[in-house]
């Protein structure tokens, strides 16, 4: 495992049931993926999402894309 932050790490995945939040396909245990968590946070309940290495900038494009088409809302969300 290669820690990023506190909510984010490149390691390999141990099961063979979690899905990438782009593509929605099977990480493949055993494969290495991009997983983040909600860690640091009080809830009772710990998520963790995965991203396929392949996947990372097709998912920032597709955030780019959506950002430029909505400038205005996203300014104000900020």
């Amino acid at each position: 495992m290669i820690k990023i932050n506190e909510r984010c790490s490149f390691k390999h995945c141990r099961s063979d049931v979690q899905l990438c939040v782009h593509c929605g396909k099977k990480i493949g245990k055993g494969k290495y993926a991009i997983s983040m968590n909600n860690s640091g946070d009080s809830l009772a309940i710990k998520k963790n999402v995965w991203i396929h290495i392949h996947c990372i900038k097709p998912f920032l494009k597709s955030i780019d894309k959506v950002i430029s088409k909505n400038t205005l809302i996203v300014a104000e969300m900020i």
